[in-house]
């Protein structure tokens, strides 16, 4: 009996490492990519910064959503912003799908120096601004230097 050389072709290691690539991609389906917390799947986009006053200002992007559908909670070191998007009335079927609808929430940590009844939100153009004031025990003061 003859015996039956594959070459270069080996079914089996081929399926074995087709397998261990696959659960690969189902272990991290971002393909290796350091995308973080915020990646693009994470709805909404936001941005957090500090600005010259000390206050720590959010932006986020939610476009197409009615401002009174937004709930924001600020507690002592969180901030949740929350709401609903909605899916346009009578679509029935989609050619395309990239948007998401449905509940959404999503959740900041905030520093502990910050005063959460000193709180502003803003919505124009689909952007979402909200200003958190740094607390009036955590600003600096000048002191006086008194003399004898």
């Amino acid at each position: 009996m003859a015996a039956t050389s594959w070459g270069a072709f080996e079914p089996f290691a081929d399926l074995l490492e087709l397998q261990s690539a696959l659960g690969r991609l189902l272990e991290n389906p971002t393909l290796g990519l350091n995308l973080g917390p915020s990646s693009a799947s994470v709805f909404p986009p936001l941005n957090v910064f500090v600005d010259r006053e000390g206050a720590v200002v959010v932006c986020a992007e939610v476009p197409g959503i009615d401002p009174a559908a937004l709930q924001i909670e600020v507690e002592p070191q969180r901030l949740t912003i929350s709401g609903q998007r909605t899916a346009p009335e009578g679509a029935r079927g989609y050619h395309r799908r990239e948007r998401r609808f449905g509940r959404f929430s999503r959740a900041v940590q905030l520093p502990a120096d910050l005063d959460p009844d000193r709180t502003k939100a803003e919505y124009r153009d689909g952007m979402l601004t909200i200003r958190i004031e740094k607390a009036a025990s955590a600003r600096p003061r000048t002191i006086a230097v008194e003399t004898r």
